[in-house]
C-alpha cells in the first residue's frame, strides 16, 4: 500500500492538480523518478498489487500510521508496527483482528491496482 505515490504508508509524490497530495519528497527529482519507476516495475508483476490512497479527502483509515500484517505458514496472523525506530510485534488475536479490519478499510478506500498504475504512469512527467 502506498500513500501519495511512494512505497509504504506515507509518501511524497502526487498530482499537481491537488487530486493527489503533493508533498516535499526526499532525495530530489531524480530519486523520486526512480522510486516511481521501481513501483511501476513491481506493480506490473503478476503477484504484486499496488494500491494508492487518494489524498483528496482529509481523512482515511490509514491515518493512524503504518503497519504490516504477516501470516506465517501454519501460524496465526501477527502484525508489526514501526514508529520512530521502535518496532512492536502484535500477537494478541484481538489486536491483530482490529488491524486486519483496518487493512480492509484502507484497501476499500484506496484506488484500484489498475487506477494506481495509471496514476504512477503519469507521475514521471510531473517530476
Amino acid at each position: 500500500m502506498w500513500h501519495d505515490g511512494t512505497a509504504g504508508c506515507e509518501g511524497s509524490h502526487g498530482r499537481r492538480d491537488g487530486r493527489y497530495g503533493r508533498g516535499r519528497g526526499s532525495g530530489g527529482r531524480t530519486v523520486q523518478r526512480g522510486q516511481v519507476e521501481q513501483l511501476l516495475r513491481m506493480g506490473r508483476l503478476r503477484h504484486v498489487e499496488i494500491q494508492g490512497m487518494p489524498t483528496a479527502s482529509e481523512e482515511h483509515a490509514g491515518m493512524g500510521g503504518p503497519f504490516t500484517l504477516l501470516t506465517p505458514k501454519g501460524r496465526p496472523q501477527v502484525a508489526d508496527l514501526e514508529v520512530q525506530h521502535v518496532s512492536r510485534l502484535v500477537t494478541d488475536p484481538e489486536e491483530v483482528r482490529v488491524l486486519a479490519a483496518k487493512h480492509g478499510s484502507i484497501r476499500g478506500q484506496a484506488l484500484t491496482p489498475r487506477e494506481s498504475l495509471r496514476l504512477l504512469e503519469k507521475m514521471p512527467g510531473d517530476l
